[in-house]
């Protein structure tokens, strides 16, 4: 009985330390969050916009109307550049323009669309994050 109860404390140690670790993780703030990677997905039957971060990230997305776009927020993320803008030959996603703020950090993407489209697709899988129309 006594090792049973040495090793059930063991176990509960153990089980007490990892919760309290996956917490502290769970609740981090990701400060090093960068933007590594950003594409159009033209070639699809819905375009797209593909951005790719070194941490998991939950974007916020809103539709604005007149001109036709997306803007969508990566919040606690940094960009290696102050601003970026992305042309592109394609009649639903025309540009894509990339700004840094700083209070508080975040990287918003400004997406203008080329025809009035009020939906959208957001798909967040690990650190990639994909807006298509």
């Amino acid at each position: 009985m006594k090792v049973l109860h040495r090793g059930a404390v063991v176990l509960l140690t153990t089980l007490a330390l990892l919760a309290t670790v996956h917490g502290q993780v769970a609740r981090a703030p990701a400060a090093g969050t960068t933007l590594l990677r950003v594409r159009v997905l033209l070639n699809q039957s819905n375009p797209a916009l593909e951005m790719i971060v070194n941490h998991p990230v939950v974007p916020k997305v809103q539709k604005l109307a007149n001109p036709s776009r997306w803007i969508i927020t990566l919040p606690r993320v940094k960009m290696s550049v102050p601003d970026k803008d992305l042309a592109t030959q394609n009649d639903r996603i025309t540009a894509v323009h990339f700004e840094q703020q700083h209070n508080p950090v975040a990287v918003v993407a400004t997406v203008q669309l080329g025809i009035p489209d009020n939906n959208f697709t957001l798909t967040v899988t690990g650190n990639v994050i994909t807006v298509s129309t």
